[in-house]
């Protein structure tokens, strides 16, 4: 919570709630920036999915998120949208890109695969298989769990896969966080 009080710039990619919910308060001369974690609006989020307006609690820390927002960061004009259908006052949206996907679409991309590759030692001739799992519109969880070996078998070779589970979305599963497998 220091680090918020104390911070010029707030730059989330993820709802402040849980601070709001602990009395966190943004001091005038502050700025926060969303730069929100889903951008392509594949499924239903925020005020668009009952599941999470249901709570009248968590909505209205939602709103009270969206409502101390300065500036929503987006990269097209369908995320504009997803934001000012799916977020509480949307008031400046800054089409700018968002840094977590356009490293794969600009200069230098082959050298940052050479980084992650070399920092994870995985052969640069290898594909990978990327597995992140989210909750579902019911806040159910289905079995996450991987079969490592099945899907070793069906590649008749070792391929790494990569797991990174959101903490809601591992809670019931043997890993949480974060997994190399080969």
């Amino acid at each position: 919570m220091f680090e918020y009080y104390t911070a010029a710039v707030w730059v989330c990619n993820y709802h402040l709630i849980h601070y709001w919910n602990q009395g966190l308060v943004k001091r005038f001369g502050q700025y926060y920036i969303q730069m929100w974690h889903g951008s392509f609006g594949i499924k239903k989020i925020e005020k668009n999915c009952d599941c999470l307006t249901n709570s009248q609690s968590w909505t209205y820390l939602a709103k009270k998120n969206s409502q101390n927002t300065d500036f929503w960061i987006s990269n097209s004009f369908f995320e504009d949208e997803v934001y000012q259908n799916a977020f509480w006052s949307v008031k400046n949206i800054l089409k700018l890109g968002h840094p977590r996907n356009d490293i794969f679409f600009k200069d230098g991309q082959d050298l940052v695969e050479k980084k992650v590759r070399k920092s994870l030692s995985i052969d640069g001739k290898d594909k990978i298989l990327l597995y992140v799992p989210t909750f579902r519109e019911k806040l159910d969880f289905p079995n996450y769990k991987l079969d490592i070996e099945k899907l070793k078998k069906l590649w008749k070779r070792n391929r790494p896969i990569l797991e990174n589970c959101c903490k809601t979305a591992s809670k019931d599963a043997e890993f949480v966080g974060k997994g190399l497998y080969r």
